[in-house]
């Protein structure tokens, strides 16, 4: 495993840091390593980045040590133009990054896209903005608690519903499924491909959006502290899903 921060195997052309200075730096190291600290918090498990760099194609997952050597990782990734993700789930060992491989999860999300194109062809929303309400009226009237952290990833919106202790995979897969549910049939515009997908990878707060030019900043816009029972978000899960497909 490499040391935190190294990158090896990528040959990067163009290894200027964006204009950041080491202070700004050091904020997205710290908007990175909060972040991850809310939903990576499995102590007997391994943890993944992937990262891509979009010229060559070349991409790798990486098994990491600690949340703060995946902040190192993820914020130099990202100043040398190397798109940087972290797989969301808790996982058994670093042989690889799929679902069969993942222990549990400590949250559900979604990943809402936006712009004019993604409104247009009616599989996202015009702002962030507009995603956001949308996501709060699918909430309410769905009867579920609004998410506890809400990421800006340069193309849309990710939302995570944070909980308190680890959803094993196979339960997980059960509500994760019934969320996806949810969301179409209360006409929640978010991507079906991320809801039930447990070895989803999503763009971590801290980096840069490289598929847009210039770059765009992935900034973490709302988070708290507290965690949702997740008895409870099941419960909620459950009577939601009784209401929309009644028998």
């Amino acid at each position: 495993m490499p040391d935190c921060g190294h990158t090896k195997g990528l040959k990067v052309k163009d290894v200027t840091n964006l204009g950041q200075s080491l202070k700004s730096r050091s904020k997205a190291k710290k908007a990175a390593t909060i972040f991850l600290e809310q939903i990576w918090r499995g102590q007997d498990c391994v943890h993944q980045i992937f990262w891509m760099q979009r010229d060559s194609g070349k991409s790798r997952n990486q098994p990491i040590s600690s949340v703060e050597h995946a902040a190192t990782l993820a914020v130099n990734l990202s100043n040398i133009g190397v798109d940087s993700y972290f797989a969301i789930a808790d996982y058994f060992d670093g042989s690889s990054r799929t679902a069969a491989n993942v222990k549990g999860a400590y949250c559900y999300w979604l990943d809402i896209d936006c712009g004019p194109e993604k409104a247009e062809a009616g599989k996202g929303y015009l702002t962030p903005a507009d995603a956001i309400t949308a996501i709060y009226a699918f909430c309410e009237k769905a009867g579920l608690p609004k998410p506890n952290l809400i990421v800006l990833s340069g193309g849309g919106i990710h939302a995570y519903w944070v909980v308190k202790t680890l959803i094993e995979r196979h339960s997980w897969k059960i509500f994760a499924d019934a969320f996806k549910a949810l969301t179409k049939a209360l006409n929640l515009l978010a991507d079906p491909a991320r809801t039930a997908d447990i070895a989803s990878v999503l763009r971590i707060p801290g980096t840069f959006n490289y598929k847009y030019s210039p770059p765009r900043p992935v900034l973490l816009i709302y988070a708290t502290n507290e965690y949702y029972d997740s008895e409870q978000l099941h419960a909620a899960i459950s009577a939601a899903v009784e209401k929309a497909f009644p028998p």
